[in-house]
């Protein structure tokens, strides 16, 4: 980032940020600073222990499989640990990832969430990498993640690692704008029983129960729940419950075996830009082994095998309905009136896959992590594919890391992962990273990624055609270049990390470039296929480069308050090739209105975002917190233009202690100001949310 773009992001905070954002940061000011009383007893305070702040001591593995400090991690890494998430007020897991610098977050509906990294969002985004405790989540036949999906909830989660850059050379192919990995809590952990019941409006309802227990060297915890609310005011309601089992054993002092299943169940309406809204139903299934080894000198071995599973059916409609065509006028033409699949995500993925990884140590200098995996991905959509039988991708790949601590300050790190693509062959991704310690608090990083992504069955294998009862194609909605090639991404970071115990701050500071010189990207296209005008077809044909600044402050002035603040400043460049004419996003459904499918890529993602979280422990065990959130105006694939937007949020919340139980009620309002505002389409009005939640914990 150049001098300019400096003067930029500072004029943004100076004139262009709301006013709303400036007295926030004021009375946050005035909160820590203003009371003398409190100022003079905070200084009168002793050094927090490392458990009371938030600095760089929890060790993180997501960027290379092995166990280390974020200051010697070669990528940017934040964490939510479980402060965070109940100071938050998220009702739903992706509205915590507005905490990560440079992410965004938005419904596509009242039940479907998207989730990007430096921009491009649209309503299936695939560039993430999700797992929860280490299985991916991710759904070929889709693309993306079914956040909806996931099974869990917001109290079964201890924390979440956030690798903030592509990691493909640790996670593989979807890690290729960044990986996100949910740790669930640990059976041994945390005993007891809980039980959380939420009520709010729009027919919100939750209700979630969990128990964890032991006995000698065997845990388990169990974990169920129940959901349901009515979206956004587009007839998007939807429910759904869920059940998981995690099973832990230490059968010796070496050796852990642990075994997770779940199942969920549910149905939401969903829909796009011009199509109305249907109702989905779901149904999801995941077994897990995995067995861990501690070997001599701090090696271990790691055998893993999973299982996913995804089921989807989508309510159908009136071919006229569909169209906007009269039915005589569509008998006319040979299509007789008759019920369609409209929305194509309809139909089964499952996933199995293998990995065994080892971990040991060269010398005192040298520690190395390397594995290798099997995967398969099948997926089966008459809707998607255009095949009844199943389509079937097998995989495998070998990884490795390689730590190198040079001398007491430079510490290197190398990182490949080989993955070989039935279609495409083997493609491998390395990084290099340098960390330099430039005392015991503060460090510098550079790394450099070249990364590739493989495309997903979706991206490969969709043929999307609407097929009429007498077995004519009246219309193609998706296709697949036959050429179609991996992606890649160039990637450049540089970061600072500083530690400051007497000021208890944490800084990490990051600058980075990213280049993407073909992208996979469906572009609009002349759908020859009689009652459609345009198709979209899976290709190459969109390049871009990223370059900006992140940055997080973690600050606890004192033992009962802390601050976590966020921000992001993206410089977006490039192009989607095309040139044909799609339907303008923001005109209305019924309006013609077309715009050249040749987009400036500029747009495609918020130059800046901010986010502040804030909490403060009251007398009489009460705690009072705030989040705030504002994001700058933006466009999305398959959406529309939304504006500039800021929400605020706040939680106030009580412990009751009783001998041996825990109660705690919370109050959450959401969007507190009620300035309501779009999320991913202009007919999503977020508008003021209101929750309150009893939870007993029995130990």
């Amino acid at each position: 980032m150049d001098w300019n773009e400096a003067k930029t992001v500072l004029r943004f905070f100076l004139t262009q940020s709301s006013p709303l954002t400036r007295s926030i940061l004021f009375s946050v000011g005035l909160v820590m600073y203003s009371n003398p009383v409190q100022a003079a007893a905070s200084q009168a305070l002793p050094l927090l222990t490392e458990d009371d702040q938030l600095v760089d001591i929890p060790l993180v593995s997501s960027a290379t499989r092995l166990a280390q400090k974020r200051s010697e991690a070669p990528a940017s890494i934040t964490v939510i640990n479980r402060e965070m998430i109940d100071a938050s007020g998220a009702q739903e897991i992706p509205e915590l990832l507005r905490l990560v610098p440079g992410f965004q977050v938005y419904q596509v509906n009242g039940h479907k969430f998207g989730v990007t990294a430096h921009g491009l969002g649209q309503s299936l985004p695939g560039r993430l990498e999700v797992m929860i405790d280490g299985r991916s989540v991710y759904l070929s036949a889709l693309s993306s993640v079914d956040w909806h999906s996931l099974g869990i909830g917001l109290d079964d989660i201890d924390t979440i690692e956030v690798v903030r850059g592509s990691n493909v050379p640790t996670y593989g192919s979807n890690a290729f704008l960044g990986a996100i990995n949910i740790i669930t809590r640990n059976a041994f952990k945390d005993q007891g029983t809980r039980i959380k019941a939420a009520a709010g409006n729009r027919d919100s309802a939750r209700v979630e129960f969990s128990h964890n227990g032991s006995i000698g060297n065997h845990g388990v915890r169990l974990s169920a729940g129940y959901l349901q609310n009515d979206g956004f005011d587009i007839g998007d309601e939807g429910q759904g419950r869920y059940f998981n089992l995690r099973s832990t054993s230490t059968p010796t002092l070496a050796d852990t075996l642990e075994l997770q299943l779940g199942v969920t169940q549910g149905h939401a309406g969903i829909g796009a830009s011009f199509l109305p809204i249907l109702d989905r139903s779901y149904d999801t299934n995941y077994q897990s082994l995995t067995w861990n080894r501690d070997l001599q000198d701090n090696g271990s071995l790691k055998v893993q095998l999973y299982r996913n599973y995804f089921k989807a059916a989508m309510e159908k409609i009136l071919l006229s309905d569909a169209l906007g065509v009269p039915a005589p006028a569509l008998a006319s033409r040979g299509f007789p009136d008759e019920p369609i699949n409209l929305l194509l995500e309809e139909g089964n993925t499952e996933r199995f896959d293998l990995e065994l990884q080892h971990q040991f140590r060269l010398q005192s200098k040298f520690r190395a992590i390397w594995g290798i995996g099997l995967r398969q991905d099948r997926g089966q959509s008459v809707a998607l594919f255009n095949k009844s039988g199943s389509i079937t991708e097998n995989q495998w790949r070998v990884f490795g890391n390689l730590e190198w601590q040079a001398n007491r300050q430079l510490l290197w790190n190398l990182g490949a992962m080989a993955e070989h693509h039935d279609l495409l062959g083997t493609k491998t991704s390395p990084r290099l990273g340098l960390n330099f310690q430039l005392d015991p608090q503060q460090s510098l990083r550079a790394s450099y990624t070249l990364a590739f992504r493989m495309p997903s069955l979706l991206d490969t294998y969709q043929n999307a055609r609407l097929t009429h009862s007498n077995g004519k194609d009246f219309a193609q909605g998706l296709s697949a270049d036959t050429n179609l090639q991996p992606e890649e991404n160039q990637t450049v970071e540089l970061g600072y990390l500083g530690t400051f115990p007497a000021l208890k701050l944490d800084i990490d500071l990051k600058l980075f470039h990213e280049k993407v010189p073909q992208g996979i990207e469906r572009v609009f296209s002349s759908d020859p296929l009689p009652l459609n005008a345009y198709t979209r077809t899976a290709s190459n044909q969109i390049a871009w480069r990223s370059r900006g600044l992140e940055a997080q402050f973690k600050f606890r002035p004192s033992g009962k308050l802390w601050l976590a603040l966020q921000y992001s400043y993206l410089d977006l460049k490039g192009e989607a090739a095309g040139g044909e004419l799609i339907p303008d996003p923001e005109a209305d459904p019924q309006d013609n209105t077309r715009i050249p499918n040749d987009l400036d890529l500029s747009t495609m993602g918020p130059k800046h975002t901010l986010g502040l979280l804030a909490s403060h422990r009251l007398p009489q065990n009460w705690d009072l917190s705030i989040n705030y959130y504002q994001q700058s105006t933006t466009r999305y694939f398959s959406g529309s233009k939304i504006d500039s937007y800021q929400r605020l949020d706040t939680r106030l919340g009580k412990r009751i202690l009783q001998g041996t139980t825990e109660t705690q009620i919370a109050f959450v309002v959401q969007n507190l100001l009620d300035q309501e505002y779009s999320e991913f389409q202009i007919r999503n009005q977020f508008d003021r949310r209101v929750y309150l939640s009893l939870s007993l914990h029995f130990r």
